[in-house]
């Protein structure tokens, strides 16, 4: 006869249940192209972040600015002026930075291009910067293509380790970068390509390439469940639960394979959480131990967190 019995964890914390996330920050521009005698404002976009950035114009006698620091809150803006022809790389570095619990935090630098235009030349050049037609060789784009629009999706057969990508732009004085055979791998590939009109503005298409995954399956109670490769795919945790790898082994036609797999870690559980998919595609968290899962959930209100354990 099985019984079936729930185990109670109560643990009291002293700091509130707040989602997993990730300080990080980018940046955004009001226009990457401007004539000569204009500003350009730089949009510093900061997700869960507090404390000061510097900020570099790569060639100040094209662009420049009256300040290279900035505070961010987690957002800042900061202004350029257009001075001459050219283009100048505005770099923003991480200084002092602390995230949302305090933390200390290097996030490196980000980099944003802005190109300088002649007023005159500006209205005497063409600044059509679309693209006609865009395709990947033997497979069909989601959504199917229009001009304006500059994000698509396609997914790949498992084992592609190149694409061919055909572009072809509507202003034949516009120029192409991007397009070509272009190397992918296993799972999402992120690939841009850029069209800059004659007369420097530039516009991006962005392919979200995925190349299907070979899954990696873990039998439980004789149902088959798919280990989730992917950080951003992980179900939400409280903060006793930090997100690190690990090194997964596996066996595929009786030989071993190591992948490096996403996971929740605690020093107050003592527990490694993997996230394991169903066939109808739902993720829920395990409890990994001994090469064993055991489905993980925990329930939080006011400072308390439940977990409680569902066990044969």
């Amino acid at each position: 006869m099985k019984f079936r019995f729930w185990l109670f964890f109560i643990i009291l914390c002293l700091i509130s249940v707040v989602s997993v996330k990730a300080a990080s920050f980018s940046l955004g521009a009001s226009s990457r192209n401007v004539t000569v005698g204009s500003n350009v404002t730089i949009y510093i976009n900061g997700s869960d972040v507090t404390g000061k950035v510097n900020i570099k114009s790569s060639n100040t006698s094209v662009l420049s600015s009256n300040t290279n620091s900035l505070w961010i809150e987690p957002n800042g803006t900061v202004t350029f002026s257009a001075k001459k022809v050219g283009s100048s790389t505005i770099t923003v570095t991480s200084d002092s930075l602390s995230d949302g619990l305090g933390n200390d935090v290097n996030l490196g630098s980000k980099t944003i291009t802005i190109n300088v235009v002649d007023k005159q030349a500006s209205k005497t050049v063409s600044s059509n910067n679309s693209l006609n037609s865009l395709k990947i060789d033997g497979y069909e784009l989601d959504p199917i293509f229009d001009p304006g629009t500059n994000e698509y999706s396609v997914t790949v057969k498992e084992g592609t380790e190149k694409i061919n990508i055909i572009a072809q732009a509507a202003d034949s004085k516009a120029s192409i970068n991007g397009a070509g055979e272009k190397e992918v791998s296993e799972g999402l590939n992120v690939i841009s390509v850029v069209v800059t009109a004659e007369n420097g503005y530039e516009k991006e298409y962005k392919l979200n390439v995925t190349v299907e995954e070979e899954p990696i399956l873990v039998r439980i109670n004789d149902i088959d469940y798919s280990i989730v490769k992917q950080e951003s795919a992980l179900p939400q945790v409280s903060s006793l639960y930090s997100l690190e790898k690990i090194e997964y082994k596996y066996t595929v036609d009786n030989e071993e394979k190591t992948i490096e797999i996403p996971v929740y870690k605690s020093e107050v559980t003592n527990y490694t959480l993997v996230g394991l998919k169903d066939n109808k595609g739902k993720i829920n968290l395990y409890i990994y131990k001994n090469d064993k899962f055991t489905l993980y959930n925990e329930l939080s209100f006011n400072s308390n967190i439940v977990i409680y354990l569902k066990k044969e």
